[in-house]
């Protein structure tokens, strides 16, 4: 299964935040945790995308209308969260297991595609109908990996830095492995926090941790950055202040000192 946050554009050109979820049987749109809607690999017609930005259409058969989607570049303490390429991979294998079929994709050279999306209004004029263009189909497989270059220009990916922060000036680079696990302090909707020793010199700190898909999904990554920042930027011995913050792909980690 796969899920990601995504923007979903509605008939009035309005980006909606969702939760886009990919299962071995349909594509689910969600608004957090309510469903919006269920879309089963049959009825899948085929995907349009932009060669300009990083929206794609999913096109439907029968009376499913089609639905329009952006996967934004979102950067995420120097994370790359959502990408279109790896979205239309899992739909391809899902349709292909469950239809045996490839899935039909399409490029277009326009910066929006508001023109290639049949309406839920169109569909019930006539089910047949689909604005997907079949003269630009391309290849799945090359599009993925790479053969057939997009023309939108790849943003360059940021390599993952592991320390965020570190009050000691010294000490450039910190890591799980830096840290021994003692006992568990305490558990929340959010995080954990646990006792932990510094290898190198043995000192007890508090360690925080956050799942990053955790907080994407409760909308909790600004109040954490916010955390995060007040935090560090705190230097009192009366008030509790961030020792050291590091990451790894999928989770945040504070360490501050360790309050008896």
């Amino acid at each position: 299964m796969f899920t990601d946050r995504i923007e979903k554009i509605n008939h009035y050109d309005i980006s909606q935040e969702r939760n886009l979820v990919i299962t071995n049987k349909a594509l689910y749109n969600f608004k957090k945790t309510s469903l919006k809607r269920r879309i089963d690999f049959k009825v899948i017609k085929g995907v349009t995308i932009s060669t300009l930005t990083d929206e794609f259409v999913v096109h439907c058969i029968d009376a499913e209308y089609d639905y329009d989607f952006i996967s934004p570049r979102l950067n995420f303490i120097n994370l790359i969260l959502i990408r279109r390429k790896k979205i239309i991979e899992l739909l391809d294998k899902s349709i292909k297991a469950v239809t045996n079929n490839s899935l039909k994709l399409s490029e277009s050279d326009q910066k929006s595609l508001k023109s290639f999306v049949t309406l839920k209004t169109e569909k019930k004029k006539d089910s047949t109908f689909s604005r997907m263009c079949n003269a630009n189909l391309i290849e799945v497989t090359p599009f993925i990996h790479g053969a057939k270059k997009e023309a939108i220009k790849e943003k360059p990916i940021i390599a993952l830095k592991e320390t965020l922060f570190s009050r000691n000036k010294d000490i450039k680079d910190v890591s799980l492995t830096d840290f021994s696990v003692l006992s568990e302090i305490g558990k929340g909707k959010f995080g954990e926090v646990a006792l932990v020793e510094y290898k190198t010199t043995r000192e007890l700190f508090a360690l925080k941790s956050f799942k990053k898909g955790t907080l994407l999904q409760f909308e909790q990554v600004e109040n954490t950055l916010l955390e995060k920042k007040i935090l560090q930027t705190l230097d009192h011995p009366f008030l509790l202040s961030l020792t050291f913050c590091f990451q790894s792909e999928d989770s945040l980690y504070f360490v501050t000192p360790y309050l008896k």
